[in-house]
């Protein structure tokens, strides 16, 4: 009878033994499994870091050197402009084409070709700044854009300026679907013209959207860097 009850507890000890390991073993698969987890959490989080950071710097890159060619662009035509307010239309011409998702040599085309750079010029028919805006129409863009409207004078305020003309060559883009040629005579003979003109002979033309795609090749020619 001893010798059963010795064998019972031999077997006993031997299965609780084998349980043992097995729960180690199964613990130590739990433990492994989890810092694997943890290490690759951490690797991952290190990659989308690094991938994010890289893709950070590749922005600012990407902003400095169209900065840089706006700015030459601009120096190119040798504005009548201290080298203060140079630096300050190209920030202003970058940001709004930004805002706008316009190439922003092709906004400085546009201002080019309407007012060469001339912040102050006013033309016969009472169009103002940098980018020819007649103060009856800036003082709605001004309300649809949520500007402040102080007067005809606030069309002279460069960056003021360029943000109307930004938005009201928008509309015009919205209004002729798209078509930038279209666009550009709207701009400056005036949408219902241009669409008077295209119901009756199917289309418009002037030397004016020629002249602003002239410029826009040009500066592009001299912005190379």
């Amino acid at each position: 009878m001893f010798y059963h009850r010795s064998k019972r507890a031999k077997y006993f000890f031997s299965s609780f033994l084998a349980i043992c390991l097995l729960f180690s073993h199964f613990s130590f698969l739990i433990l492994e499994e989890a810092v694997y987890y943890q290490r690759t959490s951490y690797l991952r989080k290190v990659y989308f870091e690094r991938a994010a950071q890289r893709k950070s710097d590749q922005q600012k890159l990407q902003k400095i050197e169209e900065r840089d060619r706006i700015l030459k662009a601009i120096k190119s035509y040798k504005p009548d402009l201290r080298s203060e307010k140079v630096s300050e239309l190209t920030d202003i011409i970058c940001e709004v084409g930004g805002d706008y998702n316009y190439d922003p040599i092709f906004l400085l085309a546009v201002i080019f070709t309407e007012s060469s750079m001339r912040r102050t010029a006013v033309s016969s028919a009472g169009a103002m700044g940098l980018m020819q805006i007649r103060p009856f129409v800036g003082k709605d863009l001004a309300h649809e854009t949520k500007v402040s409207w102080n007067g005809s004078d606030t069309l002279l305020d460069p960056g003021v300026n360029i943000k109307l003309g930004a938005h009201y060559l928008g509309k015009m883009f919205q209004r002729f679907n798209g078509d930038q040629r279209l666009a550009l005579e709207a701009y400056n003979n005036g949408p219902t013209l241009v669409k008077e003109r295209v119901a009756a002979y199917g289309d418009f033309s002037s030397p004016y959207s020629q002249r602003v795609f002239r410029t826009y090749e040009k500066l592009k020619m001299n912005a190379k860097i």
